[in-house]
């Protein structure tokens, strides 16, 4: 009588290193989420209710976050994006009812009242940031101060047309609201073109 001996093969053994390619993607799907947070608006009302469950959780007395978390103003959010997308092409100011943008005429207007390529440029840089909030912009144009003496008529046709040409700019660019172009008779030490964007929407497409 014989005996045999059954060996059984070993198992595999199952390696880590799938460990590694889910950490990262852990890590990408919380990069992603706190992303979204950070481009976020924030809104006062959820911010005010998630400080007082906190303060009642934690036994704190409850205050006021009116100081803490502002209000979401829509010309604050103008005003940040286009001094972002313009940088030093142009200064941007914000005053109580509208952002300011102040150009030098001769910069982005040849002479035979064509915008040039800074001002393409620009026009393309400015309607990329308002089309999606589609605010009301106002283009004025400004004489030099001699010249609005002068020639008042004249000065004003072509300020005028200045600020049709930015107009008509920007709704190429991609702005299809409707864009008021002016012009005004008081004149600055040289030609200048105005763009002023309010909180109010804008109306239908046209210039």
């Amino acid at each position: 009588m014989t005996a045999r001996a059954t060996f059984r093969p070993a198992a595999p053994r199952i390696g880590q290193a799938w460990m590694i390619t889910f950490v990262d993607l852990l890590a990408l799907c919380v990069a992603f989420f706190v992303l979204l947070h950070a481009m976020s608006a924030p809104k006062p009302q959820q911010w005010a209710g998630t400080a007082r469950a906190l303060s009642d959780r934690l036994g704190a007395a409850t205050t006021s976050t009116a100081g803490v978390m502002p209000a979401d103003d829509p010309l604050d959010r103008v005003h940040g994006l286009l001094r972002t997308k313009l940088a030093a092409t142009a200064p941007v100011v914000r005053l109580p009812d509208r952002v300011l943008i102040t150009l030098t005429a001769a910069t982005f207007i040849d002479a035979d009242g064509k915008l040039t390529e800074d001002g393409q440029r620009l026009t393309a840089q400015i309607a990329a940031v308002l089309a999606p909030i589609g605010s009301r912009i106002d283009i004025t144009g400004f004489p030099p101060i001699g010249e609005a003496a002068r020639r008042p008529m004249q000065s004003w046709r072509l300020s005028f047309g200045q600020a049709t040409a930015f107009a008509a700019a920007l709704a190429e660019a991609g702005y299809s609201r409707r864009v008021a172009a002016l012009a005004s008779g008081s004149g600055h030490r040289d030609r200048r073109i105005q763009i002023a964007v309010f909180e109010d929407k804008g109306d239908d497409s046209g210039v």
